[in-house]
């Protein structure tokens, strides 16, 4: 099993042995069979989505179906079980919604780097991160979600 800590997660921009474009063949090797599979085929080494925990990973197709997202909108991170990966989930973990500052101010405290932009179609702004990770903060659609973390991810550029 392999055991991460988001924070250090957050500051590298790779979910261990596991980064954007890797093949689905890389992740399978480093991490074993997913926890849970979304796809076309009930068959995991054709589905186009991977779960290890709270963590999804997104491959497009093609013959090598390289990854080109790592996914979270489940936050405070809920902790599901993983056979194969374990992660810490920091201040992202608990009971209780995470709110901008608090997240902004541990990134500060442990050094990780980031810029505050504007938001897409899925945020009001977004924790720009220099190692490649998007925090996205509330949601247009979401009253509710207003300076609450939202989502986390990682992508392929």
């Amino acid at each position: 099993m392999l055991h991460l800590h988001l924070r250090d997660v957050l500051e590298v921009g790779s979910l261990g042995p596991v980064a954007p474009l890797a093949t689905r063949r890389d992740v399978y090797e480093a991490l074993g069979p997913p926890d849970e599979h979304f796809g076309p085929t009930i068959w995991h080494r054709t589905s186009t989505l991977w779960r290890y925990g709270d963590i999804e990973l997104h491959f497009y197709g093609g013959d090598n179906f390289l990854l080109w997202m790592l996914w979270c909108d489940d936050i405070p991170l809920p902790a599901r079980p993983s056979a194969a990966l374990q992660l810490d989930p920091w201040i992202l973990g608990g009971s209780a919604p995470v709110l901008a500052n608090e997240l902004e101010g541990a990134l500060w405290a442990a050094g990780i780097r980031h810029r505050s932009t504007p938001g897409g179609p899925y945020a009001e702004r977004e924790f720009r991160l220099n190692s490649g990770w998007r925090i996205g903060i509330g949601h247009p659609d979401a009253p509710e979600l207003h300076e609450k973390v939202a989502f986390i991810q990682l992508k392929s550029e």
